[in-house]
């Protein structure tokens, strides 16, 4: 049941109105002629018609749509959302996100999503309920590691997240996924440990790759693909990292601990030649398989996360010295990423906390 009305008090136009699944949908259309907000009613009742029945938009109201400015459309946001399936905002959803993200990340939310599609597919998003999405999750730990749920899992909490910011849905049905999030199993991996690593390393781009993960905070590889010589300003003794990943940029100090590396690295370059031209190409797999034969033969036991460990641990450290903005700046991410997600507490300091009185 839906009303259109013509206010004269605080503004002048029309306002459209209709209750759908027990939500009470207001729309205003502006100081429009009766005759275009008539056509603006039958249009809005098809799209509510179409969903109550589970049919298609009709094709003369989808024609309607695509004609209408952006603007006028967005007001119609709220009936398209509960017209439109778990299918078409997933696609929208990707769309959303594909211009701040690399086409691997996409691909790999992609297939997250899919499965999210296979299981839901006749349902509209509002009809998706927290106890499902819960039996849902437990489907998938049948035949996966917990791991793997946990990053499919993070992908679906986004998805129903962006949801809520669409008003598609009041709340996520996600809320109760658990995404077994590898906060604190990251290690603090000491100076002394990465040195024994570099004396095992024969190949001098692998070396600056571990050298700039531990000191520099890159991350690997999206921040070293595209590092070339004149990202490195020896005279202001500054670094601009970018991250071919996430497309962000930011400037670090050149700390003491990599002038040694990367003067060495970039003796004989040119301004727009890259630092690592073999080892940025490599897949990552390949990158942490070689890092990790690195590190046994140095007599020593892998530990878990490995060049995300070294990042942690330069930011523990960082953060100690300089303090938490500044280390999260140079790090790239956030005060609050930080503190959940990347600053350890180092052996040294449990020690000193039990040493004091004795």
């Amino acid at each position: 049941m839906s009303s259109l009305t013509k206010e004269t008090k605080t503004r002048i136009g029309y306002r459209y109105r209709a209750s759908v699944t027990g939500r009470r949908i207001s729309i205003w259309i502006g100081d429009v002629g009766a005759k275009e907000a008539d056509g603006f009613r039958r249009h809005a009742d098809a799209i509510i018609e179409a969903n109550t029945a589970g049919l298609p938009i009709p094709r003369i109201t989808r024609d309607w749509l695509d004609r209408l400015p952006k603007r006028e459309r967005v007001k119609l946001q709220p009936l398209i959302a509960i017209s439109a399936s778990l299918k078409e905002w997933i696609d929208r959803y990707l769309d959303s996100i594909a211009q701040n993200s690399a086409e691997s990340t996409i691909a790999t939310v992609d297939d997250s999503l899919d499965l999210l599609r296979e299981s839901f597919e006749h349902e509209r998003v509002e009809a998706i309920s927290v106890e499902s999405m819960n039996n849902w999750r437990d489907g998938l730990l049948a035949n996966r590691q917990p791991s793997t749920v946990g990053k499919i899992s993070n992908h679906v909490k986004a998805f129903f997240a962006w949801l809520v910011k669409q008003r598609a849905i009041d709340q996520s049905p996600a809320v109760e996924l658990a995404t077994n999030r590898t906060v604190g199993k990251k290690e603090f991996v000491t100076a002394d440990t990465i040195q024994r690593v570099l004396t095992h390393v024969n190949d001098h781009e692998l070396k600056l790759v571990i050298v700039l993960a531990r000191w520099g905070g890159f991350r690997i590889p999206s921040e070293i693909q595209t590092l070339v010589r004149s990202d490195v300003d020896f005279r202001k003794k500054r670094i601009t990292v970018r991250d071919t990943k996430r497309k962000t940029e930011r400037v670090i100090p050149l700390f003491p601990e990599l002038v040694e590396s990367l003067t060495a690295a970039c003796s004989s370059l040119s301004p727009s030649d890259r630092v690592l031209p073999t080892i940025a190409d490599m897949p990552a797999s390949s990158i942490r398989t070689y890092f990790t034969l690195s590190v046994k033969r140095a007599g020593l036991q892998p530990w878990s996360r490995g060049f995300h460990s070294l990042r942690a641990t330069r930011e523990t450290e960082l953060a100690d010295r300089f303090g938490l903005k500044a280390a999260s700046v140079w790090i790239g991410n956030s005060e609050a990423v930080a503190v959940e997600s990347y600053l350890l507490v180092p052996d040294d300091v449990f020690r000193n906390a039990t040493s004091q009185n004795e």
